[in-house]
């Protein structure tokens, strides 16, 4: 494991904290439930990529469909697993006795805060791949790619600052 003079501190989960990851396993949930429910009615041809604009422009087969909540039961496991050694991340600067538990605890919820945005969006793809597929929607919207980098661009902007202001254990 890699080895730090930083404090060993496990900071307790806040209650938002668990709600996220409740809120996360509902998503992989509804990942599983749409695509057994809409499997049978789906055509053979569904969109595989979408380009900047949202609009489909590679095409698959049904079991492309598979790939969005695998890589996020992936990514799941993979972020749940990092979210337990708050010790290990990389901070821009020291972590003390004085600030560990505070940093430890924010650069956490940020993390379980991303795991959650990303599910989300994967969820979304993968809903609107079905819709399009089933001939409900045309494609993402012009607006997704926007929305999708202003969002986790905020999230860490957001936790970031506050890592930044109480590095001093203030």
């Amino acid at each position: 494991m890699y080895e730090t003079n930083r404090p060993d501190i496990k900071p307790e989960w806040s209650i938002f904290e668990k709600i996220l990851q409740i809120v996360c396993i509902l998503i992989l949930v509804a990942f599983a439930i749409q695509l057994v429910t809409s499997w049978g009615t789906l055509p053979k041809s569904i969109p595989s990529h979408f380009n900047a604009a949202g609009v489909p422009d590679a095409w698959g087969g049904k079991s492309s469909l598979l790939l969005l909540p695998i890589m996020g039961l992936v990514m799941y496991t993979m972020l749940t697993i990092i979210e337990r050694f708050p010790k290990i991340f990389n901070f821009p600067f020291e972590i003390t006795e004085k600030n560990a538990r505070y940093e430890y605890q924010t650069a956490r919820e940020m993390l379980v805060c991303i795991k959650a945005e990303m599910l989300l969006i994967f969820g979304y793809i993968q809903w609107d791949s079905v819709e399009v597929a089933k001939g409900t929607h045309t494609g993402l919207g012009s607006w997704f790619l926007t929305i999708f980098l202003v969002l986790l661009a905020v999230t860490m902007i957001y936790y970031i600052r506050r890592m930044n202001k109480h590095k001093n254990g203030d």
